[in-house]
């Protein structure tokens, strides 16, 4: 007989284990199902697969009478919510104390927030913007955006937001930006990220003082500790999904939407972009809750890793494959940068204060030992990761333009016919040198190679 302590003990032992194991269980069926997409091997397309693949043309008809010729692009932004300074606005100040209830204010690091982050990035990849052309006097700027991807970074220091957008341009402006006129491009796009940020947030931060009344103090404590649900405002009327009643003619809204425009700062462009996570995640870069105060680089501190799991949770959450292909170099960035094996310059600062304080608080480093260690780690940990980043998003983006050229391919042949095995190896023949052209970053005439396949008329 075993003693009835060592029996509770060892009952404990097996439901902790139970209960780890299934809820690790429950979070990679959760990821997986979120992450999946199937892959279609069969030579014979269905119809919807095919109707898929033909809606990505780039000739859309709009009436009876005529037709616009589109294009789509993605571009990659980062709006950050910005440092509060005495003449700055009182949204900004109440927006920043929403991040800390909502989001957490960085001291709840063991308590994730996966919920709130989740929800709040759902906000953003179901908002309804109003297209650019129809809220802009410049005729020649006809574009419409909506949100393909979304990542959240939030901490005591930082709320960054990471977008990619999917603009759709008319021919007149496409042809503005190919012909190298990009300036005016560009800007609508900057713009057009604030702007959706901006309303995202105005409406959350009226959503959450509208509720604050009729909140007890207990309920507030115990949202700013866990990550209960309700947090985020997810209702159409309370939300940024959809345009809100009456929205045009509140002016309070429309106070919040323009002032929180004013007091975000963006970042656009994947190198710049991938640049600002590596530097956050080794602890380098400027932090907006703090403005004014240097932030050294600090290699050995824990309290200066702790981004490092924070990103992690991000990427766990993360919406979009391009975005964790981004925040995952950042990780890699971050690592190494600590790491004595790859920076072998950061070994003295070893030696010194790593910010921790305390008791027996070790001196500072010299100022030239913290340059010299920080522009190693520049040079051998975060360029490398920026570098092999931007290869990973172009071939990315080569893969998805040869899946989608094979797809517009099969779907025009006559799956009935007889030879239709040997017509599929005539066209992945055909379609060798336009995926090579492809997958060295150059264009090529799609259209031709699909009326040639129509005709029925391809030679190699």
């Amino acid at each position: 007989m075993f003693p009835k302590k060592r029996i509770d003990n060892l009952f404990l032992f097996i439901c902790n284990f139970l209960i780890i194991n299934v809820s690790r269980s429950f979070l990679i069926i959760t990821h997986q199902k979120n992450t999946f997409q199937p892959l279609i091997s069969s030579p014979s397309h269905s119809k919807q697969h095919c109707l898929n693949a033909a809606s990505r043309s780039d000739t859309i008809k709009l009436d009876d009478t005529s037709t616009k010729k589109y294009q789509n692009i993605n571009s990659f932004h980062l709006v950050s919510l910005a440092s509060v300074f005495d003449t700055s606005p009182q949204s900004l100040r109440d927006m920043w104390r929403w991040k800390d209830t909502a989001l957490g204010d960085g001291r709840d690091y063991f308590v994730p927030r996966p919920r709130a982050i989740s929800d709040f990035q759902t906000l953003f990849l179901h908002h309804k913007h109003q297209p650019y052309h129809a809220r802009s006097s410049d005729s020649r700027t006809d574009l419409s955006v909506h949100v393909k991807e979304c990542a959240i970074l939030s901490n005591c220091a930082r709320l960054d937001v990471y977008l990619v957008l999917q603009t759709t341009f008319s021919t007149e402006t496409y042809e503005d930006l190919i012909m190298g006129n990009t300036t005016i491009i560009n800007s609508c796009l900057e713009e057009e990220a604030k702007q959706i940020t901006a309303r995202v947030f105005a409406n959350q931060l009226r959503a959450y003082q509208n509720t604050k009344l009729n909140r007890s103090a207990l309920s507030e404590s115990l949202s700013t500790l866990f990550d209960l649900p309700g947090v985020i405002k997810l209702e159409s009327k309370e939300s940024g999904i959809g345009p809100i009643e009456n929205e045009g003619n509140d002016n309070d809204i429309q106070t919040k939407v323009k002032e929180l425009t004013n007091s975000v700062s963006a970042v656009n462009g994947i190198e710049n972009i991938t640049r600002h996570a590596c530097l956050v995640a080794a602890g380098m870069k400027d932090r907006p809750s703090r403005p004014g105060r240097e932030v050294p680089f600090r290699p050995f501190s824990s309290r200066d890793a702790h981004v490092m799991l924070q990103m992690k949770r991000t990427v766990e959450v993360s919406k979009g494959t391009k975005l964790q292909i981004i925040l995952k170099a950042a990780l890699q960035a971050g690592k190494a940068a600590r790491d004595p094996k790859k920076v072998p310059a950061i070994l003295p600062l070893k030696s010194y204060n790593s910010g921790e304080g305390g008791r027996y608080t070790k001196p500072e480093a010299p100022a030239v030992l913290v340059e010299i260690a920080t522009q190693a780690a520049v040079d051998f940990a975060i360029e490398p990761a920026i570098q092999k980043c931007i290869s990973n998003l172009y071939a990315m983006n080569s893969s998805e333009k040869i899946k989608d050229l094979r797809e517009k391919a099969k779907c025009l042949i006559d799956t009935s016919s007889d030879e239709v095995d040997d017509r599929l190896k005539k066209i992945n023949r055909i379609l060798h040198l336009p995926t090579l052209e492809l997958r060295e970053g150059k264009s090529i005439d799609e259209a031709k190679l699909m009326k040639k396949n129509r005709r029925g008329d391809w030679t190699e």
